[in-house]
This record gives structure tokens, sequence and C-alpha cells, in this order.
């Protein structure tokens, strides 16, 4: 989501740049356990991406190609299943 992201949205210099040097950069941290239906809120909550209806509210997941998308629920679904997401470390 990260590629996709960059493509869509120009990099903060280029921004800058359009907006005449008038750009304050303010981080907004995310909670874990925010309730929100946008893509980083569901950090906290990764089996809510296993949710057609939250994937297609989120429009990021409408620039991933859509085998893609299918790998992604399957490796997702089956780590949850395993365990395995629950011993993994972000890397």
């Amino acid at each position: 989501m990260i590629a996709v992201e960059a493509r869509r949205h120009p990099n903060l210099a280029t921004s800058a740049v359009v907006l005449l040097g008038n750009v304050d950069v303010i981080s907004v941290p995310i909670p874990l356990h925010c309730s929100d239906g946008f893509s980083e809120a569901y950090y906290g909550r990764p089996e809510k991406l296993l949710d057609l209806g939250a994937r297609l509210a989120n429009s990021d997941c409408s620039f991933v190609d859509a085998g893609i998308g299918d790998r992604y629920v399957e490796t997702l679904s089956r780590d949850f299943a395993d365990g395995i997401w629950d011993g993994a470390t972000v890397r």
C-alpha cells in the first residue's frame, strides 16, 4: 500500500514547491486501538482487512491489482488461522 500511495501523492518536497514553500509537516499519531476505518487505523485491527467492505471503503485498496489483493487476503487469513500473525514482528 505504501508504494501505491507513493505513486498517487507527491512527496513533501514537491508539495512544498507547489504550495510556494508554505508547508508545515505535522506528525499525527494513530492510536493502536483507533476505531476509524482508514487504512492506517487497521494496524491495530488487521482482521478488519479481511472484510471486503472495509477494503472497498479504503481508496488505496482500489489501486492494487486484484491478484495482489486476493493474495494478501489469502496470506493474512492463513497467518491468523496458523497463529503466525500473533508471533510476527514488524520488519
